[in-house]
């Protein structure tokens, strides 16, 4: 029979860089997202506190409309989707020598 040791456990530290404001409502967007689907579909929400301050078609007015609000610090716009984003084709060269 093999003889096990019991170690201790690992001692964990607290993070030393914390999530940025943008992490945290880069997060929430995300958990949030079923619920927003039901009422923001197709639309662009922000997301600031860990909630949402506003919504529209356009997203530089949902941003605009958000900093007019609250003041010019991170917040968090994007479209409220289901559909998989599509990836972006970035043109580019080569050099040939």
């Amino acid at each position: 029979m093999i003889d096990t040791a019991i170690m201790p456990p690992p001692d964990v530290k607290p993070l030393l860089n914390p999530p940025t404001k943008l992490a945290r409502e880069m997060a929430a967007f995300r958990r949030l997202l079923p619920q927003l689907i039901e009422r923001y579909r197709n639309k662009y929400v922000a997301v600031h506190g860990e909630q949402v301050v506003g919504s529209g078609d356009d997203l530089v007015k949902v941003a605009m409309a958000v900093y007019e609000q609250f003041g010019y610090q991170a917040i968090y716009v994007d479209l409220v989707t289901d559909e998989p984003v599509r990836p972006v084709r970035v043109p580019h060269f080569d050099v040939i020598y």
